[in-house]
């Protein structure tokens, strides 16, 4: 599903090359869950975004499926990107003047598909928010906005779910329930989920663990 081939990012930070990422070659299959760890700053949400097509690599291949990432022009990867990856994030991004029903329908709007009222109300039944489709998201709790956010990322059936530290600011039970929706999707639906975490017991839900130092992936 993801494969990644002598993956590089460097920035510039006070007038110095840093690498975030360094020659990094890994693949994830569909289907699988992978758990990426390590310190703070040691690169994990550089090569999410890198996976996600939000960034792209000085150097090396990215490919999803059969396409080649790195050789994509900017409309075609926004279209990846709505089309066929997920995104879910620590802090939820919901709109704040649209309903949660309103804000797991938006990616598909923008895709420009139609009839797709079925498939927001089952989302929202999946992760347990039938009765808050109306409601604003300033009423939500925090575990309730993560699930919105998990089923506006899962809408439009992606092939691919980039997940970075989707239970930072949950508690347990909450961030159990994420988890738990994601270890679901990549066993019974196929999809290939990546997450990055600090946390050992979410990192244990994950059916294969890669951490990371210094950009560096290490298995």
């Amino acid at each position: 599903m993801l494969e990644l081939r002598g993956v590089s990012k460097t920035y510039g930070l006070n007038g110095q090359r840093v690498t975030a990422v360094a020659d990094v070659t890994l693949s994830v299959a569909p289907g699988e869950f992978v758990a990426l760890t390590g310190p703070s700053g040691c690169g994990k949400s550089t090569l999410l975004h890198l996976m996600g097509a939000m960034d792209r690599a000085d150097r090396g291949e990215i490919w999803l499926a059969d396409q080649p990432l790195h050789d994509l022009g900017e409309e075609e990867l926004i279209q990846v990107r709505r089309r066929q990856i997920g995104f879910v994030f620590q802090f939820f991004y919901l709109l704040p003047t649209m309903t949660v029903e309103e804000n797991v329908e938006l990616p598909l709007l923008l895709a420009g598909v139609t009839c797709h009222l079925e498939r927001v109300a089952a989302l929202l039944e999946q992760v347990g928010l039938s009765h808050r489709a109306r409601a604003y998201p300033a009423t939500l709790s925090g575990g309730e906005l993560q699930r919105a956010a998990l089923a506006r990322a899962l809408v439009g059936r992606p092939r691919l779910i980039i997940a970075d530290e989707p239970t930072g600011n949950l508690d347990s039970d909450n961030g159990g329930r994420v988890l738990e929706i994601l270890r679901g999707l990549a066993g019974r639906e196929g999809v290939a989920v990546v997450m990055a975490t600090h946390s050992a017991e979410a990192a244990e839900v994950a059916s294969r663990v890669l951490r990371m130092r210094d950009g560096r992936v290490q298995t």
